[in-house]
């Protein structure tokens, strides 16, 4: 019997060392068996003694074939073990040897503070759980452990528990306190709260900001009175700089902040109510949203906020303000959704504007404020491309980034802008975008109009490549570019623009949404 090709093993003292060395020879049949195997006759008296014999022998093969693999396959399970150890090993060798190890504290504690900045509240906890060192570097920087995040869905002893820890181990270091809640807070369950945030109450003084989120105003009316309740007349926030406040009910609410001395920057969502006695004389950041009360809010905001640096209002107004025209002079950015609030403001420091105001709008702000020469930034949405707009642009030519969004409407004149003819009235551009999303009757442009308008694009592209770094457009307006055209593009690449991009529908939606998210926060 053939028993095939010899397999053996490679020794590194021996050499190669056969699989099968001391099995028993595998049998060896006669030609009558061999001829009975490959037919189907009857065997003889003669064979049937030969046959019972091979068959023996052939068993005795088997169980000892059978020992053997068992054998190997118990060592190369043990080699395969052991393979995974030493890979073990190996990493942990080479971790020894990792430079991070070997980073004096000063670095692992910067790089600790870096990664604190984007997950404030689950950075230190984690950081603590890799190895013993890192948790000594983060136990020796309070200021991870100001970050406190208060969920009062938590029950009443982890909550003490966590307040207790964190607190001491943010030693001194000023706090950043959010205290949100559940999707209820009934009477009973504020109460058993109420003795969980006297430890963090006792330390108000060392409050930096604080966020106060309710998603409803009815959680809203019970957390502030449960807060009110665990304040105990202690209202000194001798460090509190930034306050966020979301669905104010009262004005006793709003009163529990008014003793805050270094109060510059105030967020106010969806609080329906005036809240005339906070701090707002030293306010230099103010942000609200549109379900924020506006008349009395923006007023007394004018009015009693001179010292104004970033000013950013989604407030809607149902009827015209009537007050006198306030000056800021030291706003540097304003984000106004309710474009009437322009006619009574003059802010001669303004560097970066959006809304949505008409050109007339525009244009009395302007002149009134005398931004000839520090407007750098402009966003202007849901606005008409038309001969007022582009006079009203030229009154500023300090301007650096300019960003025309909103609805495509089939009265808007691009050409207006591209065109030749029309002084270019921006020298200092450098960033250009026109970001216009489809409305349902917007209707494509005649082949003759949108070659009229390609030609004059691409002749403006290239008349201003001196400044201009960056350019973008949305598909309405890809035609701009010839179409798909990738040497148009080329050409203006090569002319200077670093940046050219054409977004299509999917694109122009996400630019939009990220641009707006970041003009209005």
């Amino acid at each position: 019997m053939d028993s095939g090709p010899s397999v053996s093993l490679l020794c590194w003292s021996c050499g190669p060392v056969p699989l099968d060395g001391g099995l028993t020879p595998s049998p060896m049949f006669s030609p009558d068996l061999a001829h009975l195997l490959a037919t189907n006759d009857q065997p003889s008296e003669n064979v049937i003694p030969d046959a019972r014999i091979a068959l023996y022998q052939l068993q005795s093969r088997l169980s000892e074939l059978t020992i053997r693999t068992e054998t190997v396959r118990a060592a190369l399970g043990s080699l395969r073990a052991e393979r995974k150890e030493m890979k073990r090993q190996l990493r942990a060798m080479s971790g020894v040897l990792s430079p991070i190890r070997r980073l004096p504290v000063e670095i692992l504690s910067e790089i600790f503070l870096c990664v604190h900045a984007t997950t404030p509240q689950q950075t230190p906890w984690r950081l603590g759980h890799i190895c013993r060192a890192w948790r000594a570097v983060a136990l020796g920087l309070p200021c991870l452990w100001s970050s406190i995040r208060l969920g009062l869905g938590l029950p009443t002893y982890d909550l003490r528990l966590l307040l207790k820890e964190q607190l001491w181990r943010s030693m001194a270091a000023p706090l950043r306190i959010e205290i949100g809640c559940g999707d209820w807070i009934s009477e009973g369950l504020a109460a058993t709260f109420r003795p969980a945030l006297v430890p963090l109450i006792q330390e108000a003084h060392r409050w930096e900001s604080l966020a106060v989120p309710a998603i409803t105003r009815i959680r809203a009316s019970r957390l502030g009175a449960l807060l009110r309740s665990v304040h105990a007349g202690t209202r000194i926030y001798t460090q509190l700089r930034r306050l966020t406040l979301e669905n104010l009910t009262s004005v006793e609410d709003a009163m529990l902040y008014k003793d805050a001395p270094a109060l510059t920057h105030l967020a106010l969502l969806g609080s329906p109510i005036s809240l005339r006695d906070l701090p707002w004389r030293q306010l230099t950041h103010f942000y609200a949203n549109e379900t924020t009360s506006c008349r009395p809010t923006l007023r007394v905001l004018f009015e009693y906020a001179p010292g104004l640096v970033e000013l950013v209002s989604r407030m809607h107004a149902y009827t015209q303000p009537a007050f006198k025209t306030v000056t800021l002079p030291h706003l540097r950015r304003l984000v106004l959704h309710n474009a009437s609030y322009l006619e009574h403001l003059r802010a001669p420091s303004l560097q970066s504007l959006c809304t949505r105001a008409s050109s007339e709008t525009m244009r009395r702000f302007i002149h009134r404020s005398s931004l000839r020469d520090t407007l750098k930034r402009l966003a202007i949405s849901d606005s008409a491309l038309v001969e007022p707009l582009i006079d009203v642009l030229k009154d500023v030519p300090a301007l650096e980034s300019l960003v025309l969004h909103g609805r495509y409407k089939d009265t808007l004149r691009l050409d207006t802008l591209y065109r030749s003819s029309t002084r270019w009235p921006f020298p200092s551009l450098t960033s250009f975008s026109i970001l216009r999303r489809p409305s349902s009757s917007s209707q494509p442009p005649s082949s003759a109009s949108s070659l009229a308008v390609r030609v004059a694009f691409n002749k403006f592209a290239r008349s201003r490549i001196g400044t201009l770094r960056r350019l973008r457009v949305s598909f309405l307006e890809s035609d701009l570019l010839f179409g798909k055209s990738a040497t148009a593009v080329a050409a203006l690449r090569n002319g200077g623009i670093q940046e050219v991009t054409v977004l299509n529908a999917y694109q122009t939606e996400l630019v939009v949404d990220e641009l707006m998210a970041a003009l209005w926060m």
